[in-house]
């Protein structure tokens, strides 16, 4: 991607510390997802894929998704200001859209801050519509529920 060799690997619990970082920056300091949501994610009930995506050594980027029976829900996706646009967010939606599909997934669901256009639109060339808002999700931002129909 952009002449820059890139590392795609399933996660492990000693990235958290560098998600929490990745989540600091995209998100004004905060961290949406704490260490202990992460582990629950990795160690949890639920069949779940998570990634990340590492550059010279140091994860730049995460994906994560949990599935039941019949969906496929996309956790968190998050990119490093200074690598974006250059396809990882594709890159990782590609590899769990696959994954899901294997997995027999009906469909793949998400929520996004209603302000935050540029993953909307990513979402949308890979077949997801919003079908809801759902008010306040976020701290100071409401969620479009989006949806991706993979079967029937």
């Amino acid at each position: 991607m952009n002449h820059q060799t890139f590392t795609l690997r399933l996660m492990r619990y000693r990235d958290i510390k560098e998600l929490l970082q990745i989540e600091r920056e995209l998100y004004e300091g905060k961290t949406p997802w704490g260490r202990s949501a992460f582990l629950f994610e990795l160690k949890g009930p639920y069949p779940s894929l998570y990634l990340v995506v590492e550059y010279q050594g140091k994860v730049v980027a995460f994906g994560g998704c949990r599935f039941n029976q019949t969906n496929g829900h996309i956790t968190n996706l998050a990119v490093q200001t200074d690598h974006q646009g250059i396809g990882i967010g594709s890159l990782l939606l590609t590899e769990i859209r696959n994954f899901a599909f294997i997995c027999q997934c009906q469909s793949l669901s998400l929520e996004t801050p209603k302000s935050n256009m540029d993953a909307q639109r990513l979402y949308r060339k890979f077949g997801f519509v919003a079908r809801n808002i759902k008010q306040n999700y976020y701290d100071h931002d409401d969620a479009v529920l989006m949806v991706c129909l993979l079967r029937g």
